[in-house]
């Protein structure tokens, strides 16, 4: 009996002895970020810990998913949408502004003051003009405005300024259609001095100002839906990782439209006319609207997912403890 006993010892202890072996093996070779979560488990005895126990972070963020599993799903679609939308109504924003009023008019005095020649227009009218009693029209000028009676005595820096500010205000409310005669001629390529003057003109109205931002609200208003979806969905800073980097890809789709902006005023080029050294500064200024919006947004959503990356780093989401009752033996 003595000797049977002895012999289940041994064998006792020769099991513990492989069991602990293998223990020490996978501990050294698997890695266990590597292990499906929870895969192996350590063994925890008076001696010690044989195995890893698991990263305590990972530990609660898989619970985190277990938890609410949809969170990582919510997270990305309302990321993709913030993205789209946004991005849609950054386009819109940098249309509106480059068809507003206090861009286009000043634009609008520059083409039309070169475009007719002005100030030497002025000079050659100007006994014309100063002893004609009223409100005085410019002769040989393609638009219906006239120099008020008032400002006539003031001189031809004063008319030219009344001209180019009554010349905008007309040309912004109807377009290139209220140039007269050959001025406002159709027929002129697109890629011609006059015809592609004539499509900036036409571009830079009342009517696509409207156009182009009616739906500047509703998709604000998306926009900020979706923004609001990702800080309920996301948790900790990585709710302002995920809006950070969603404003970033927003900006892309402007930065693209003002570099191809860019390219296109390149490719037309100038034909050396003053006309056409005019529109073609006027065109690439308005192609800088787009590019500084969207290089904005990509800076401003960069910023915002790397501070919020870094204090996730230094300012961890406090950890839950998963208590489970004893089991009495």
């Amino acid at each position: 009996m003595t000797r049977r006993r002895d012999r289940n010892d041994e064998h006792e202890a020769h099991d513990e002895h492989e069991a602990v072996e293998d223990l020490d093996t996978r501990e050294t070779h698997d890695d266990p970020d590597d292990r499906p979560w929870g895969a192996a488990a350590p063994v925890v005895t008076d001696e010690g810990i044989y195995g890893t126990l698991p990263d305590r972070q990972r530990v609660f963020r898989e619970y985190q998913r277990q938890e609410r599993p949809w969170r990582d799903t919510w997270v990305r679609l309302a990321g993709m949408a913030f993205a789209v939308i946004a991005g849609l109504w950054l386009v819109l924003l940098s249309a509106s502004e480059a068809t507003s009023e206090e861009a286009a008019r000043p634009a609008l005095e520059s083409i039309m003051d070169t475009m007719t020649g002005l100030p030497d227009l002025l000079e050659l009218h100007a006994e014309e003009i100063t002893i004609t009693g009223g409100d005085v029209a410019v002769p040989g000028y393609p638009l219906d405005v006239t120099i008020p009676d008032a400002a006539v005595v003031d001189g031809p820096e004063r008319w030219r300024e009344v001209i180019l500010e009554e010349s905008s205000a007309l040309l912004y409310a109807e377009g290139p259609d209220a140039l007269a005669g050959d001025a406002g001629a159709e027929g002129a390529g697109t890629f011609s001095t006059s015809g592609g003057t004539k499509l900036l003109m036409s571009n830079l109205t009342q009517a696509r100002h409207d156009s182009v931002s009616f739906l500047l609200w509703p998709l604000g208003v998306v926009a900020l839906a979706a923004a609001a979806a990702i800080a309920v969905g996301g948790s900790s800073f990585g709710r302002f990782t995920a809006l950070g980097l969603a404003t970033a890809a927003a900006g892309v789709p402007s930065v693209a439209l003002g570099l191809l902006s860019w390219a296109i005023v390149l490719f037309v080029g100038s034909d050396g006319s003053a006309l056409a050294e005019t529109g073609h500064e006027i065109a690439a200024d308005l192609a800088r609207v787009p590019l500084t919006n969207g290089v904005t947004f990509i800076v401003v959503g960069l910023v915002v997912a790397i501070a919020a990356r870094v204090a996730g780093v230094f300012f961890p989401a406090p950890r839950r403890s998963i208590v489970q009752p004893a089991v009495e033996e």
